[in-house]
């Protein structure tokens, strides 16, 4: 696995849409295990209470969402200094 984050951060983005597009909520979830996410103001971090969020928000049908992630080129809000951005524990 390449860990330079030019290819890190889309394979990241890629796996996270197709584990949650497929149903798999708790490959997805596995993600965000040192990670967290921003919904409706509140952070919520950590596998097993993002699991929890999907379980209440998400609708399936026979196990999957009812909706797709579309992913297309990414932009970074970084500049192109060949080094990753700091870490920002504050969401966006």
């Amino acid at each position: 696995m390449n860990d330079h984050p030019a290819i890190a951060i889309p394979n990241l983005l890629y796996t996270y849409a197709m584990r949650f597009d497929d149903g798999d909520f708790a490959g997805a979830a596995a993600l965000f295990d040192q990670g967290a996410l921003i919904a409706q103001g509140h952070r919520i971090e950590g596998r097993e209470a993002i699991l929890a969020m999907w379980s209440m928000w998400v609708k399936t049908y026979e196990s999957k969402p009812l909706t797709r992630h579309i992913t297309t080129n990414r932009s970074s809000p970084w500049p192109r200094t060949g080094q990753a951005p700091p870490a920002n524990r504050n969401g966006p």
